[in-house]
């Protein structure tokens, strides 16, 4: 009886361990990438915060970790890992530190090989096309509100400033906004148009790079910060 006993719970042990997803994990110095593939079980999520970013939130945790971030080389590998956004899937790929700022999680898998769940029914991502621009626009301004504290989507607005005042929407066909690892925000003007003055409403440290051509700011942490930025041919 009692040997009968110990092979089940054997094989129960067996079964477990064959469920459980295969795991390498990066160094603990964080100098270096897992040393061999590991293959997750979770959903895959889309995050629209401050940036927006793909993780997969795991089924169980992996690597001390609950969620990983999951990046791409290419647009078109981004946009089908967006489309399966609620999906199970199995993840397979190298397990990796997040080296700076511009990551959101602990831990990343770039190019991760995802095998959605059979059930799962791809969502359409592709982003419209930006609005053409009025023929006649000569100037307008776009003004950007970002929000560090709160991790809030970018908010912003455009208007034209050439004796009309019509609204120019999306704002972001006007504004082209990049974040750096260090938050510093880039906001460029529509292509044609380049950046002839800058101010910000929350006094916040604004300038214009004359190189990158592309105003920025330097927004408090703990606040909303907010810059506008003149665009003129």
């Amino acid at each position: 009886m009692m040997a009968s006993v110990k092979v089940f719970a054997i094989t129960l042990l067996l079964v477990a361990a064959m469920r459980l997803p295969a795991q390498s994990c990066p160094s603990q110095n964080n100098d270096a990438a897992a040393p061999g593939t590991s293959t997750l079980n979770g959903v895959i999520r889309v995050h629209h915060e401050l940036r927006d970013w793909i993780a997969v939130e795991l089924t169980q945790p992996a690597c001390g970790e609950k969620s990983i971030q999951l990046t791409f080389d290419t647009a078109s590998a981004s946009e089908h890992a967006a489309s399966l956004d609620g999906c199970h899937a199995t993840v397979r790929g190298s397990i990796d530190s997040s080296p700076t700022g511009y990551y959101s999680a602990n831990l990343f898998i770039a190019n991760a090989a995802i095998r959605p769940a059979a059930g799962c029914r791809p969502k359409p991502v592709r982003a419209k096309p930006p609005a053409a621009a009025p023929s006649n626009l000569r100037s307008y301004q776009v003004s950007v509100t970002i929000d560090i504290a709160k991790n809030a989507p970018l908010q912003g607005r455009a208007w034209r400033t050439d004796g009309q005042k019509d609204a120019l929407t999306p704002w972001q066909s006007y504004g082209k906004t990049s974040l750096t690892g260090g938050y510093v925000l880039y906001v460029g003007c529509r292509e044609g148009f380049h950046p002839a003055g800058v101010s910000s409403a929350t006094k916040d440290q604004v300038s214009v790079d004359e190189d990158l051509k592309q105003a920025m700011l330097a927004p408090d942490e703990t606040r909303p910060s907010e810059i506008t930025v003149s665009c003129a041919r």
